[in-house]
């Protein structure tokens, strides 16, 4: 009876220590899993700031572009019409070109303006990257699988019924010897 003990104690024993070693990797995948999440996050948002910060320069990049052309049309109209007046000529030509640096100016401000918005959507596209990319992050690491106590336990009930069947044949044997 003693070996049959020992072979049931043993096989409950390990069954046990299984599932203590499952129950801690699971929580260790766990564990892994929500830290990747976390800096996952950490990084979208880094990314985040980034692109915003990029968009933010780039309007104020355009805002300054806008003025500059702005500054110079007035200056060139303003050389215009004193060159025009110390010639002693008016009318139509002159009112011409200054419509023409009016123009020009106003083509080059949509100019800025457009590159401005595409160079915006092209940050809020990357944005949507950053997304994905966050979420295939996350998704890359699994979520631990809890063990279940019910496969254990029918391990230790198993080595017990092998422990039995264990003391049985070795009664038989002495049985059969006397």
């Amino acid at each position: 009876m003693c070996v049959a003990a020992i072979m049931a104690l043993s096989s409950i024993g390990s069954a046990y220590t299984g599932y203590q070693s499952a129950a801690a990797q699971a929580k260790m995948q766990n564990y892994m899993y929500e830290q990747n999440k976390l800096n996952s996050y950490e990084a979208m948002r880094q990314e985040y700031l980034t692109a915003q910060q990029r968009q933010a320069q780039e309007k104020e990049a355009a805002a300054s572009q806008i003025q500059a052309r702005r500054l110079e049309e007035m200056r060139q109209m303003a050389t215009s019409n004193v060159a025009s007046g110390e010639a002693g000529v008016s009318g139509f030509s002159v009112e011409r070109i200054l419509r023409d640096i009016g123009s020009a100016a106003s083509r080059d401000v949509q100019n800025i303006i457009q590159n401005r918005d595409w160079a915006i959507s092209q940050m809020n596209n990357e944005m949507l990257g950053i997304t994905n990319r966050t979420k295939s992050r996350i998704q890359s690491v699994s979520m631990g699988v809890a063990p279940s106590p019910w496969s254990y336990g029918l391990q230790a009930v198993g080595g017990m019924a092998k422990a039995y069947t264990t003391h049985k044949a070795i009664e038989a044997d002495k049985a059969g010897k006397r």
